[in-house]
């Protein structure tokens, strides 16, 4: 999904030409290098900012036609107005002129308007915001920064829980518009566990209490290390930037094991451990094949049972782990390969899980 935030509040142009936002509120950062759209008698920022939306949505998909735009999102967390207050009821009649533009130019039927990623740390917050904006939303939207590697699982089950029960009374479903393990910021755009091994270990853990509850989508927080603004390094990505060679942060290697098998409208089946080191879950892909998934956070080994109940389960699984001893020394950008394959053609497999570590059954294939 695209998300466009503010106004960008400090702007000046490559070429000198221009210093000052014509579409925020101030140009000096004493607002916050992004704002709200500016909204006065002589000028509808609204309806500039709406034009803007809609006309790069158009060029994207009917011009370029990308397929892969599936949703978009206005303004993460920072509906700041000219006095330093960021206004819900605002926030809902700019994103109603967006939607409105939207429509009249034929656009509405083709993406998804996703809620904002603001982070909701209340589920009570998050329920008075998605009220508010239902009649716009088409899926709800959440950021999370909440929790780190240790923190409780059932932190995150329950938190999820009561998030889901809020977008199933709205008939709605439920994105994860940007998260990474939080707790441990620098500020904005660094963190000092960003090379720890245990970042890695918490996405799976993050991911499976999410999906497990109803989660449909997730957007890793960031990408790749990138320029932010253009004027200084965003170091909070799968991988690093171009000084350090690409190379992958921990991170990467769990994250990307969750993208490689899984899919695009797979089935989200959930499965309760009893063991509060292990957390699992299953996904049945479009294809038919299907991929578990089970970390165990905790310092022995952990033995576990799947158990298959349905009939048109695998008969064989190839068997991936992650281990922080198996993470590249030269941080490569690559995945494990298969170190074991598993029968589970009588419905049950037996598999013992590392200490501090993800683990994949998957019989999902790729075409050379």
């Amino acid at each position: 999904d695209l998300s466009w935030y503010g106004a960008y509040a400090t702007f000046d142009s490559y070429d000198g030409k221009y210093d000052g936002t014509w579409l925020g509120y101030n140009n000096d950062g004493s607002l916050g290098w992004v704002t709200a759209p500016r909204k006065t008698d002589d000028f509808d920022g609204y309806a500039e900012y709406a034009e803007n939306i809609a006309v790069g949505l158009d060029y994207l998909i009917n011009t370029k036609g990308y397929t892969c735009i599936w949703g978009y999102s206005v303004i993460a967390e920072m509906f700041i107005n000219d006095e330093k207050v960021i206004s819900w009821n605002d926030y809902r009649d700019c994103a109603r002129v967006i939607v409105d533009r939207l429509k009249k130019d034929g656009l509405s039927g083709k993406v998804k308007h996703i809620g904002t990623s603001n982070v909701a740390n209340n589920a009570k917050w998050f329920a008075e915001e998605q009220e508010m904006m239902a009649d716009i939303y088409d899926i709800c939207g959440v950021g999370n920064y909440n929790w780190d590697n240790d923190s409780p699982f059932e932190a995150m089950d329950y938190y999820f829980q009561d998030l889901m029960e809020t977008c199933r009374k709205l008939g709605k479903g439920l994105v994860e518009s940007e998260f990474c393990q939080g707790l441990h910021f620098l500020d904005a755009v660094n963190k000092t566990d960003i090379d720890d091994y245990t970042a890695g270990i918490y996405l799976t853990r993050f991911m499976i209490a999410a999906a497990q509850n109803g989660v449909s989508a997730f957007n890793h927080y960031i990408l790749g290390d990138t320029f932010f603004t253009n004027s200084y390094v965003h170091t909070m990505g799968l991988w690093m930037y171009r000084d350090n060679d690409w190379k992958a942060h921990p991170e990467y290697y769990f994250w990307g094991m969750v993208c490689k098998y899984t899919d695009i409208g797979s089935e989200i089946h959930p499965i309760k451990s009893k063991d509060e080191d292990v957390c699992m879950i299953a996904f049945k892909l479009p294809d038919g094949s299907w991929s578990y998934m089970m970390t165990n956070n905790g310092a022995s080994n952990k033995k576990v049972a799947v158990v298959y109940g349905k009939e048109d389960r695998a008969k064989t699984l190839s068997a991936y782990k992650i281990t922080e001893s198996l993470i590249p020394e030269d941080r490569a950008v690559v995945l494990p390969e298969a170190y074991a394959s598993v029968d589970s053609s009588k419905g049950v497999s037996y598999v013992t899980l590392p200490p501090m570590s993800f683990t994949v059954l998957s019989n999902k294939t790729f075409q050379a």
